[in-house]
């Protein structure tokens, strides 16, 4: 073929091979003169652009997505600037052209901005107060979602000049000077995993505890004024080799004595001004009684303040009689009864007692199934080594119980499996655990109360697309709801949020003492969990390939040196702290780790 000659390209439309110039233009224009031929080519179109998106995982490419729109308000008006105000409006598709320096000037003025702030001394101030450098992570995903923007723009990785690298790397180094190390997630080790479930199983939300015994005074004829002046000191002790059989007894004897034969709680009578003061009354606790019950779940959880010896010292210190009485309302309105707290000393009649003991009931049962939900995230997080998101997209049909001790969990999507081909994990126990922990119990009771909560009476009967960890209303009681149709259908069950699960964690590992280091806890995520496993197996002498089984590391490298790190940081800690923390994660992964594909 000589040079003269047009060069003759093969295209297909409807089932037949034509031959046409070759020009682009003249290519297109016979393509779109027929139906077929340009159907093919959206379909084409269409499956580049789903092969582009499975390159990120969704969460990737939704912060890509939100950097880039950033770096475009940030070119297109200069008053978004902190620096380069009086440069004119750009493009961020300048940023992308390897043959111009000026549009990647404008990407380095950006990230300049990131770490150093505003040029003037009280904005800079300021602007370190509210905001400060960025971490070199954060640095690292602005030029991802560069780069990832640039191959989907124009199918080629950005191409940087060699200068503009380096100035990169610099403001690395500044920004490791100034904002400190990457600050990774703190790892809850095994241990501190036992301490938060064993927290969780014993823990009583204090605002309920606290009703109870509000009501429970009430119910002994104590009104709201005289419960706020209830102190530690009116709580009484029997005197040794006294014995009182009766009320009446025990009562004539603090009359005449001051000593009580049982326990007792003295109310205190009112100040009528001028130093005189109303008489005071005295409870007798009998052993067993709804009263004596109450103050005793009520001590442990009463916060020890010196400055503070009032017995419902959880209260607030401001008008305290109005706030407990504001409690007692809320509590009666809240029951559906017609009793009210007054003035005067008038108990709740008996179907009003009982309807506000039910209401406290039920709210303690909601308390109950927000613990227990809790409980199952930490449980399978920690031991499946889960990210977030994998965590909070398990449904119901994931779980698959094999026998009364193993259970295996399918993961259908992750960050290293955008094709879903899914891989299943075991949660085992084998014989009795030292700490007399179980999950499996635990999952157990949590899919019954789920299933209660979704209004079946058995778990088997639970819809599998049903969200494992759900979003439930403060009190417990109820699953929230996305998006509801206008005629009251239900389109589907929220889920706990990947940032929400992190708060969680974080509240419980505060409230337990799992954490008592305010800058460890602040770094305390849901990605704690992923990490301390790794870290409770690096401790325990396991190797990265066997690491790997579980948390599905794609790059073995980065594994190795983390695993490297924290045993080499553990040579150095006493063997018995070392040992303490290997026993305790072999008390918590007894089973084999075995490892399926759901493919196929």
């Amino acid at each position: 073929m000589t040079s003269s000659s047009k060069e003759l390209v093969p295209v297909g439309i409807a089932g037949e091979v034509i031959q046409h110039d070759g020009d682009i233009d003249a290519w297109l224009e016979v393509v779109h003169s027929d139906d077929a031929a340009l159907a093919q080519l959206e379909e084409n179109a269409k499956t580049f652009s789903e092969t582009k998106e499975r390159r990120h995982a969704e969460n990737t490419r939704r912060s890509y997505d939100g950097w880039w729109k950033r770096f475009e308000t940030w070119c297109t008006d200069p008053a978004s600037r902190i620096r380069g105000r009086a440069l004119p409006p750009a493009t961020p598709a300048m940023a992308l052209n390897a043959t111009d320096m000026r549009g990647q000037q404008i990407l380095l003025i950006w990230l300049y901005e990131m770490i150093y702030g505003p040029e003037d001394a009280k904005a800079l101030e300021e602007w370190q107060e509210d905001f400060g450098a960025s971490s070199p992570s954060t640095l690292s995903s602005v030029l991802s979602a560069v780069h990832a923007r640039c191959m989907d723009r124009l199918g080629h990785h950005l191409v940087l000049d060699p200068e503009v690298i380096k100035s990169i790397e610099g403001l690395k180094k500044e920004a490791r000077r100034l904002y400190g190390a990457d600050r990774q997630a703190t790892a809850l080790l095994a241990r501190d995993l036992t301490h938060m479930i064993r927290w969780l199983h014993g823990a009583e939300d204090p605002l309920i505890v606290r009703d109870q015994l509000l009501l429970e005074l009430a119910a002994a004829g104590v009104t709201p004024a005289e419960a706020a002046r209830i102190t530690l000191e009116n709580l009484l002790e029997p005197t040794d080799g006294l014995v009182a059989t009766t009320h009446e007894a025990n009562l004539q004897l603090w009359v005449e004595t001051g000593r009580v034969a049982a326990r007792s709680l003295v109310i205190p009578g009112r100040s009528t001004g001028a130093g005189r003061k109303g008489a005071d009354r005295l409870l007798t606790l009998e052993p067993g009684a709804a009263l004596t019950t109450a103050i005793d779940q009520w001590l442990p959880l009463r916060e020890d303040n010196a400055d503070d010896p009032y017995l419902l010292d959880a209260i607030g210190q401001t008008n305290r009689r109005s706030i407990l009485r504001q409690c007692l309302l809320a509590l009666a309105k809240t029951g559906k009864c017609t009793w009210r707290p007054a003035k005067d000393a008038v108990a709740p009649d008996p179907t009003s007692l009982e309807a506000l003991r039910q209401c406290l009931q039920k709210r303690s049962m909601g308390d109950q199934a927000i613990r227990l939900r809790d409980i199952v995230g930490l449980w399978i997080g920690w031991r499946l080594a889960l990210r977030r998101h994998e965590l909070v997209d398990l449904v119901v049909g994931d779980l698959d119980r094999v026998g009364d001790n193993r259970l295996l969990v399918t993961i259908r999507k992750s960050k290293t499996d955008q094709d879903m081909e899914g891989v299943t994990l075991p949660i085992a126990t084998t014989g009795q655990r030292r700490d007399g922990l179980n999950p499996l119990d635990d999952i157990r009771s949590w899919l019954d109360v789920l299933a209660r909560l979704h209004g079946v009476d058995d778990a088997d009967k639970l819809d599998p697309s049903t969200p494992l960890l759900p979003a439930l209303s403060p009190d417990g009681r109820n699953i929230l709801m996305r998006r509801p149709k206008r005629n009251g259908d239900v389109v589907s069950y929220d889920r706990l949020s990947p940032q929400g699960w992190s708060d969680r964690v974080r509240l419980i590992a505060e409230r337990s003492g799992a954490v008592t280091d305010p800058a460890a806890l602040r770094r305390v995520t849901g990605h704690s969990l992923r990490r301390g496993y790794i870290t409770s197996c690096a401790i325990s002498g396991q190797t990265p390939l066997e690491i790997r089984r579980i948390t599905r590391h794609k790059d073995l490298n980065s594994l190795a040196k983390y695993v490297d790190a924290v045993q080499a940081q553990w040579s150095d800690i006493p063997d018995d702290a070392a040992l303490v923390e290997a026993e305790a994660r072999t008390g918590l992964t007894i089973d084999q780790h075995m490892v399926r594909s759901t493919a196929g």
